[in-house]
């Protein structure tokens, strides 16, 4: 299922061999923008920049729930801005509807990802909670944009650390 918001990739099975075993890559076309964490933080003041930001990312995890895709590791890293919406990279913990039943070795990046999440917890719904997380944090900065820095935001977050969600 293709959308506008994976960037087109090649799957290499033998991308990398360490010792004597090979293991697959995913080759990426490169892409221009900024990141989502830089993104917030030059406008997060401007509260017309962050409900576009907010509204472009709700839009990205619908098209994914719609298609039945989960990204798997939802994070400021790994969300690109583009002048005209969003592009999410790195795909390892992808889950697509041929792997259900199936675990995975990627659990995302802690401060986005539900403390009890485990390798089993991979379905479909694999983005929910970081993208709860990622939306309810862009509306509270659109109400007081002060927090993100009080709360040292864009440094390995965007509101809550994993200690928070713990």
């Amino acid at each position: 299922n293709h959308t506008a918001y994976i960037v087109d990739f090649e799957y290499i099975t033998k991308g990398i061999r360490v010792k004597t075993d090979w293991y697959p890559i995913l080759k990426m076309d490169w892409m221009e923008g900024t990141a989502f964490d830089q993104y917030l933080r030059k406008h997060v003041g401007n509260r017309a920049n962050i409900e576009k930001l907010l509204n472009q990312f709700a839009k990205a995890v619908r098209e994914l729930k719609r298609i039945g895709i989960a990204h798997g590791d939802l994070q400021h890293g790994n969300i690109i801005v583009q002048p005209s919406d969003l592009r999410l990279v790195d795909y390892d913990g992808m889950f697509v509807p041929s792997l259900k039943g199936e675990s995975t070795n990627e659990l995302g990046h802690p401060s986005y990802q539900h403390p009890q999440r485990s390798a089993t917890d991979f379905s479909a719904s694999l983005d929910d909670f970081s993208a709860w997380l990622i939306h309810s944090s862009l509306s509270i900065l659109m109400i007081d944009p002060m927090l993100f820095r009080k709360y040292s935001g864009g440094d390995e977050c965007i509101l809550f650390r994993h200690t928070d969600l713990k």
